[in-house]
């Protein structure tokens, strides 16, 4: 498990995105969650098809 202030900066770039997209922390979270799923998704994608040529 991270150290409390190793999270401080990825608290406060939260915090900012918050204030420039006027949202709900808990919502820009989630969006910041699906981000990262689509990636890996797409990251899984494109490594099948190295695979696969």
């Amino acid at each position: 498990m991270p150290d409390i202030g190793d999270l401080q900066p990825l608290s406060d770039a939260i915090d900012a995105l918050c204030e420039i997209l006027e949202g709900d922390r808990e919502d820009v979270i989630e969006g910041l969650a699906e981000i990262i799923r689509k990636r890996a998704e797409f990251e899984k994608f494109r490594q099948d098809l190295r695979h696969d040529c």
